[in-house]
């Protein structure tokens, strides 16, 4: 059973798996973000010369 919302003369059931699947698949997309993000070389970075 969700959670009851109630929003005036509204009542509304949230649908928890439904809630935590969506979390779960938007911590998916910023961990694919994040990772996009620092597998780039970083310009500013020195070369190191051997």
């Amino acid at each position: 059973m969700g959670r009851l919302v109630i929003d005036g003369e509204n009542v509304y059931e949230l649908d928890e798996e439904c809630l935590q699947e969506k979390h779960k698949e938007e911590l998916k997309q910023k961990r694919l973000q994040h990772t996009k993000t620092t597998d780039q070389p970083d310009s500013n970075r020195q070369k190191r010369r051997f």
